[in-house]
């Protein structure tokens, strides 16, 4: 697959999103209703089983099964109050400015897609505050970290430093988009040490430099930092993650000084 798709629910008002993301396919939904615990939400059995059933429907070809989801997860929504709203789906996603008198700024609800403007709106107010104009620098048009070579520009990369570094095409891609620009600092690492060219999962291309590079550039202080948000194994792996746990932590050891007190608990807790 390689197009997204959104798919409207055959029984309710909904839509189904099915979305190619670095060799996996993403399927979930829209919102719903939760008054369970909030520490620890969680994909419930009927929602795995409601979503593959309507994405059976659109793709029988498939036949999906709960054993075939590699990994699941689920957030809850911060929403604003809405007294006359009846249930959650009758209130507004949109973001909210909020002035308390000791002037205090905050902003409630949105959206991730709104993210930069809602950040825009709330620097510009704190400064109209304090009465100084907002910066002349326009930060739209400012690369993230990594951000300073184009698609096109990324491809070639890869291609270059694949034959320079003999690293596997599928590797050299997978660092070119997912680390951009910064992908030279990757490099440095394998430079330092040739066993961070290894694989951290068999048939996955994420390798062992990463686990370092989240270490020493991307503030992980633990495995779960590591192997969740920075490299997504724990999604894109799911339990196969828990294989590469112990190799994973002995390189975060080395920049983070953990004993092997410490590389144990950071196992158990990932």
């Amino acid at each position: 697959m390689d197009a997204a798709w959104l798919i409207p629910s055959l029984t309710g008002h909904r839509f189904y999103f099915v979305v190619p993301w670095e060799g996996r396919v993403n399927i979930g939904t829209t919102d719903t209703d939760y008054d369970n615990g909030k520490d620890s939400p969680q994909a419930e059995r009927e929602e795995v089983v409601e979503i593959l059933n309507a994405i059976n429907s659109y793709f029988p070809g498939v036949q999906l099964g709960p054993s075939d989801v590699i990994s699941a997860w689920a957030g809850l929504r911060p929403l604003i109050t809405d007294a006359k709203a009846k249930d959650t789906t009758a209130v507004s996603r949109k973001e909210e400015m909020i002035e308390t008198d000791d002037g205090l700024i905050s902003i409630g609800g949105g959206k991730l897609t709104t993210y930069r403007l809602m950040a825009e709106q709330g620097i510009d107010l704190a400064l109209n505050r304090l009465g100084k104009r907002p910066n002349e620098l326009n930060t739209a048009d400012v690369p993230v970290s990594g951000g300073d070579l184009g698609r096109a520009e990324l491809q070639q990369e890869a291609k270059r430093f694949s034959q320079a570094e003999h690293l596997p095409l599928e590797t050299a891609l997978h660092l070119s988009f997912a680390y951009g620009s910064n992908c030279s600092k990757l490099i440095d690492l394998i430079h330092e040490d040739e066993s961070l060219r290894e694989l951290l999962v068999d048939g996955l291309p994420c390798i062992k430099a990463e686990i370092v590079y989240a270490a020493r550039f991307e503030m992980a202080i633990t495995l779960t930092d590591a192997l969740t948000r920075r490299t997504r194994l724990a999604m894109l792996a799911g339990a196969a993650s828990l294989e590469c746990a112990p190799a994973a932590a002995d390189l975060m050891a080395k920049d983070l000084n953990w004993n092997e007190e410490e590389k144990a608990r950071q196992i158990a807790m990932f």
